[in-house]
């Protein structure tokens, strides 16, 4: 190769690869296109076969009746009765053909086929022998292939089938007949100048019964033709009727034919659906049994189609079926209807009978409240609140009362109960504390001090609610000159009060040095026997009170005295608090009377 191109020797080397990779090439493609195109072919004529077989077991009666005797059937009217799909090749031509069935022997046949596409013969690829000799071929029978006659219908009915177009054709003195034609040839052969008709054999045609029946014409010099006259049902299913009933196809019946109009309500069962009807056929005196209803059929409101619910036999004509609804709830319409196996419905969709349906086996919901975890010596009321979003609540709110003495964090109100008879415990989950007893008050214990200021001690219990304070609360009140009765009280935390009372009595005071002596308003809460001692230090105001003698011990407490009191003796009144460094006092007893924080008591 130069630089401007191909040399011719160059040129001629590639044309003769080129050639050598032809010569190789096109007889193998050739060779793989031959093969698919005859395999096609042989897998067509297997088919065809087949169909053949096929049609000749349905029109047995068709099949030669001697042995070496021949018959055929054409591949068109296999295509036209349904045994097998038109047939067409690779080039878009329609292929067609004769399958042959030879009688070997009784109940002995051969079958072979000769395929057409286009207008050519396929010859090498038929399966006979040759084109085999017919033993009956030169004339042919016109007919009618098919009538569809509904049952119990007259013989004229039947003839009434038949387009009126052709009834000239197929129907000669109100009979069904076929014409007598030459084989490949349309027009009738006549006689005297009338058409030549041939009448099928209709023994075997019976009007009442639905079924498929072969009507056969026979002549010498002509293959056995058949009319098929197919008796149909075409009466809508009758006496449909549904019972709804509760649980079981046995249970109770429910009877609801609109929400205002309903007997039975809400229910909480599962609804099973009782159907019954009948197809029969009742037409010029004739009652037959027609084909018999397929399935019953329901919908509820929201369902696009139809549901089916298979039928069967239950006799006497009758036929039934049942079917528990899949829902849990539903409130709303069911339209029924039925259909019989030639798919005629016993109602138009817009003209279904109905029923009303009011079930609901969800139970409600529950939510407990106004528990409270105070303590109370009152009643106490919880309540539930019901939900149901389908029949609804037959109480919206429950309450619970307690009037008695309980301490639990566990307490709820009870069951709700929705419309259909649901019911639903509420939780569980409230606290209620009540304490009606009353606290218990110990006895009083008295320890004598001085003329009326006697120690009163007393303690409170409580075992459920507990007491606000395990000290009582004391008050005395004198009842005479040198007697009081001492009161104790008691609140536990649910605010129950109880007291306890006891009466004092103290001496006369200038005992100091007896069972009185001993009070609170001594350094060391004593009296000397029979010596009086005054004040040791700081008596700056020579409170001499009842101890003539003035008190024993030592009082490191008052330094000074309150500018506010009487420094030469103690006047029984207390106008202003005492001095700040005796803490023991407070004016809170009015004005002849000073309250002692010790003593927790009111002393003179």
């Amino acid at each position: 190769m130069n630089k401007k191109g191909f040399t011719l020797v160059e040129l001629i080397a590639v044309v003769v690869v080129l050639g050598i990779i032809a010569l190789i090439a096109i007889p193998a493609v050739s060779g793989y296109m031959y093969k698919a195109e005859d395999n096609f072919y042989v897998t067509t004529e297997r088919s065809v076969l087949a169909s053949g077989r096929d049609y000749f077991s349905d029109y047995h009666s068709l099949l030669p009746k001697n042995d070496g005797e021949t018959t055929s059937v054409p591949v068109d009217r296999l295509v036209r009765e349904g045994y097998i799909d038109p047939i067409i090749n690779k080039d878009d031509e329609t292929c067609n053909g004769i399958v042959y069935v030879t009688r070997k022997e009784k109940n002995d046949y051969s079958y072979c086929v000769v395929m057409y596409c286009g207008e050519n013969k396929i010859e090498k690829r038929n399966t006979c022998e040759g084109t085999p000799t017919l033993s009956i071929r030169e004339y042919d029978i016109l007919h009618k292939d098919v009538i569809n006659v509904e049952q119990c219908s007259t013989y004229n009915e039947m003839l009434n089938k038949i387009p009126i177009n052709e009834r000239n054709t197929y129907i000669y003195k109100n009979k069904l007949v076929g014409k007598l034609v030459r084989a490949g040839e349309t027009t009738p052969l006549q006689n005297n100048g009338e058409d030549i008709v041939i009448y099928p054999d209709e023994s075997s045609l019976n009007l009442k019964t639905l079924g498929k029946y072969q009507l056969p014409y026979e002549y010498n010099g002509a293959d056995t033709r058949i009319t098929k006259v197919n008796v149909i049902d075409n009466v809508k299913p009758q006496e449909i009727s549904v019972s709804i009933r509760l649980g079981s196809k046995n249970g109770s019946p429910y009877n609801c034919n609109s929400e205002t109009d309903c007997n039975d309500g809400w229910v909480n069962n599962k609804i099973v659906l009782v159907f019954s009807g009948k197809d029969m056929t009742n037409h010029n005196e004739c009652n037959a049994n027609g084909s018999g209803i397929a399935y019953f059929l329901y919908k509820l409101e929201g369902d696009p189609d139809y549901r089916k619910v298979t039928a069967f036999y239950s006799g006497n004509g009758y036929y039934a079926g049942y079917v528990m609804i899949p829902e849990n709830s539903y409130k709303g319409v069911i339209k029924y209807n039925a259909i019989d196996k030639e798919e005629n419905y016993a109602f138009t969709d817009n003209f279904a009978p109905s029923k009303y349906l009011m079930f609901d086996t969800i139970a409600p919901e529950c939510v407990s409240s106004d528990g409270n975890d105070s303590w109370t010596n009152e009643t106490r009321t919880i309540k539930g609140t019901c939900s149901d979003d389908l029949s609804g609540c037959l109480n919206t709110v429950i309450t619970k009362l307690y009037d008695y003495e309980i301490n639990s964090t566990a307490e709820g109100p009870g069951e709700v109960v929705d419309n259909a008879g649901n019911r639903t415990t509420c939780p569980n989950n409230q606290t209620v504390k009540i304490d009606k007893t009353k606290p218990v008050v110990s006895a009083i214990s008295i320890t004598d001090r001085f003329k009326d200021l006697p120690q009163v001690k007393a303690t409170c219990s409580d075992e459920l609610s507990g007491v606000k304070s395990e000290k009582a609360t004391i008050s005395c009140v004198k009842t005479s000159s040198n007697k009081a009765t001492c009161t104790a009280t008691c609140e536990d935390n649910s605010n129950n009060i109880n007291t306890n009372s006891k009466p004092y009595e103290w001496s006369d005071a200038s005992d100091p040095c007896g069972t009185h002596a001993d009070n609170y308003h001594d350094c060391n809460n004593c009296c000397c026997s029979d010596s009086y001692y005054t004040w040791k230090a700081h008596d700056l105001c020579n409170y001499h009170m009842s101890c003539e003698g003035g008190w024993c011990g030592d009082c490191y407490n008052i330094d000074t005295c309150d500018t506010g009191y009487d420094n030469d003796y103690f006047t029984y009144s207390c106008e202003k608090e005492w001095h700040s460094y005796c803490k023991s006092y407070t004016c809170a007893c009015g004005t002849e009377e000073c309250y002692d924080l010790v003593a927790n008591a009111c002393w003179h």
